[in-house]
């Protein structure tokens, strides 16, 4: 009994230094692999009921950890794998394609055009994984003295379907049946694209012939693009690329206004 929680104590010991290790060292790579497991912006696996990159940074230090047997022919040499069951709500990303509904739709993904192609799905929950797995491995190559943290996701390590196709870009629109008959049995599970930012626009002073009755525009005020379009004249309201240029008579003042909110000139 002592030995085996001699084992634990290290173990846990072990993982806590590679988490330590690299947010000290890797800090934008830390807090990425924390944003992609969170329920709000996260894409693959995650952990539902987590709501801060914090929160989830807290129940990995927290965890007992045990090492981890990957699949056979799957384990990198010089990595290290470890899994717990003290992180609830997790869910893996990937999907088998039999279990999605036969009228769903499937995204190609090659967004570098390399001619192998993977498959996602939006609007579906993964199945639930009760295990966390964390993979550590050396971080020398980016300067990093020590074990690190490559990964960790709900759920054993599984690799997507990765087919090579040809005349399939990325973004194609497939039904399940062609996705399998390609090849594919597995579709990783995507978030869908988020709203754009309202783009605010910033008036000056502007005559009063120019004022709707039903509104004052003055200097400071912000609205949105939608509403600056539906009140004010055509001819002094246009966009430039990503911004939004306001010109009015008489002062003749002009505010460049980028997409959210802030005044470029």
């Amino acid at each position: 009994m002592a030995n085996s929680k001699n084992n634990q104590s290290l173990i846990n010991q072990r993982v806590r230094e590679a988490l330590y290790r690299t947010a000290a060292f890797m800090p934008s790579y830390y807090g990425k692999m924390l944003a992609q497991r969170l329920p709000a912006g996260g894409c693959g696996s995650i952990f539902e009921g987590l709501d801060s990159p914090e929160q989830l940074a807290a129940a990995l230090l927290r965890a007992n950890w045990e090492v981890a047997e990957p699949l056979a022919g799957s384990a990198i040499p010089g990595c290290g794998y470890f899994k717990t069951r003290d992180i609830p709500g997790g869910r893996m990303g990937l999907v088998r394609m039999a279990d999605l509904p036969d009228d769903v739709q499937i995204i190609a993904r090659d967004p570098k055009g390399t001619g192998k192609v993977s498959m996602t799905v939006q609007g579906v929950r993964g199945p639930e994984a009760h295990e966390t797995w964390l993979i550590t491995g050396p971080g020398e190559e980016d300067g990093v003295p020590g074990e690190v943290v490559w990964t960790f996701h709900p759920g054993p390590p599984v690799r997507p379907s990765l087919v090579e196709v040809e005349n399939i870009p990325d973004g194609t629109i497939l039904t399940k049946a062609e996705a399998m008959a390609l090849g594919f049995d597995l579709a990783k599970i995507e978030a869908p694209a988020p709203e754009p930012e309202p783009v605010y626009i910033l008036f000056g002073t502007v005559g009063r012939d120019r004022i709707p009755d039903s509104r004052a525009w003055v200097e400071g005020a912000f609205k949105t693009l939608a509403e600056a379009k539906a009140e004010a004249d055509p001819d002094d309201l246009f966009e430039y690329g990503c911004q939004c240029i306001m010109e009015v008579t008489g002062t003749r003042k002009k505010f460049v206004v980028g997409d959210g909110g802030q005044v470029l000139s």
